[in-house]
């Protein structure tokens, strides 16, 4: 059962609430963001068990050239077969967890307890020197197969951010400029934005960010595909 209901008074956190019932009966309002993006899956329910019971266990399953892992709250991760035989080893349990940036994008990641320090697999596995940090290159943080791994440090990782939360383009670096009424492309290089131009057609706007990503950006670039399948429809412009 799920309905919306009004903000409850005792929280500052905005956006729309729901009345929702959890798989054990019991009920809990949930903000909508934390039910997009899987930050509360239950009503605490599954928190109290896994405090209960020391011991989970992951769910491997063998596919071609790679494992599919299963936590017990529904995440599924990533890792290749090197990295399975690693963590049976070290007989860990790992599980996916939604993690909010500042600019409110949110992502996923795979995350142990380990020495009662909150590890990241994807850290755990490559070990970066201190000063760099592990990129996954397609952005998808439940990808941990080290071919989609590697070491960078923060400017390089920057450079393979995803799209913010506000951005209404669907587009990274492309937004529409209201006192021109066209479409802006920008990339930003050592801290500093750089206006790449504006123009009246969205496709030449995201084709103007890719030409620079590809300049400026490298191998670091994220990726989106090369292709403005959207039209002005598709978009919020406000």
């Amino acid at each position: 059962m799920i309905k919306e209901v009004t903000k409850p008074i005792d929280t500052k956190k905005m956006g729309r609430y729901w009345f929702c019932e959890c798989d054990c009966g019991e009920t809990k309002i949930v903000n909508t963001s934390d039910l997009n993006y899987g930050t509360v899956s239950s009503c605490g329910c599954l928190i109290s068990n896994r405090k209960r019971n020391a011991y989970h266990k992951n769910i491997y399953i063998e596919k071609e050239g790679h494992v599919e892992v299963l936590d017990e709250i529904g995440g599924v991760f990533y890792v290749d077969l090197e990295t399975y035989h690693v963590l049976k080893n070290l007989n860990r349990y790992w599980y996916v967890r939604a993690v909010k940036h500042k600019n409110g994008r949110m992502e996923k990641y795979v995350v142990s307890k380990i020495d009662s320090k909150c590890v990241s697999l994807h850290t755990y596995i490559m070990n970066p020197e201190d000063g760099y940090i592990v990129d996954h290159i397609d952005g998808d943080g439940t990808n941990n197969k080290i071919e989609n791994l590697r070491v960078v440090s923060i400017f390089q990782n920057n450079m393979n951010k995803g799209t913010a939360k506000n951005n209404t383009s669907g587009y990274k670096g492309v937004c529409w400029n209201k006192e021109k009424q066209k479409w802006q492309s920008r990339i930003q290089i050592n801290k500093k934005q750089l206006l790449l131009g504006c123009f009246d057609d969205i496709r030449e706007a995201v084709e103007a960010r890719k030409i620079a990503e590809i300049k400026y950006y490298g191998e670091y670039s994220r990726q989106y595909g090369n292709v403005c399948d959207k039209t002005e429809d598709d978009i919020n412009i406000e």
